[in-house]
């Protein structure tokens, strides 16, 4: 029953959040539910935005349009993605960006470098219980993460489907949560 989902890169995947937010507990219309988007490819994004029916007023839409740099906090070849963040996810789903879109990656050829991206280590401090991370493929970007998030995650690595889910295991903050 996520109401918050945060995306790094945009697809059919979008499309699947948007309808779920748009249709899911039609009988409690005041809650607000939120949707952030954060692509690289202006095409892109305005492909996914246009495959979404109308959106209902109480889902909040956020389509973040930005560029990638080196993460150079860490120093370890990760990456960010240069966004502003709306809202604590629930659900986190991680597939992008391309190795191409990463400047500063010192490969000559770019379709040898694996991305690794480092965002989620950048707001794991207020993610709160429960919270899910997806990630798409990008097994190295899984194991990177499971390496280095500080709070306690249950992984699965599923090789079959080309996915890896890691959820916050953590007593909750009181009742809301």
């Amino acid at each position: 029953k996520a109401s918050r989902i945060l995306e790094f890169g945009c697809g059919f995947s979008s499309y699947i959040f948007h309808n779920y937010l748009s249709n899911f507990e039609k009988d409690i219309q005041d809650k607000i539910k939120y949707f952030q988007i954060t692509e690289v490819h202006k095409s892109f994004l305005k492909l996914t935005k246009n495959r979404f029916t109308e959106t209902p007023i109480n889902l909040k839409c956020f389509y973040e349009l930005c560029k990638v740099k080196k993460d150079n906090s860490r120093n370890d070849g990760s990456h960010i993605y240069l966004t502003k963040y709306n809202f604590a996810p629930e659900i986190i789903y991680l597939d992008g960006p391309s190795p191409d879109d990463i400047p500063e990656n010192n490969f000559f050829n770019k379709s040898e470098r694996l991305p690794i991206s480092s965002d989620i280590l950048n707001i794991e401090s207020w993610l709160e219980p429960g919270s899910i991370i997806v990630i798409d493929g990008r097994v190295a970007n899984a194991r990177y993460l499971k390496s280095n998030l500080k709070r306690r995650w249950d992984w699965a690595f599923n090789y079959e489907n080309d996915c890896t889910i890691a959820i916050l295991n953590e007593e909750p903050l009181g009742k809301r949560n």
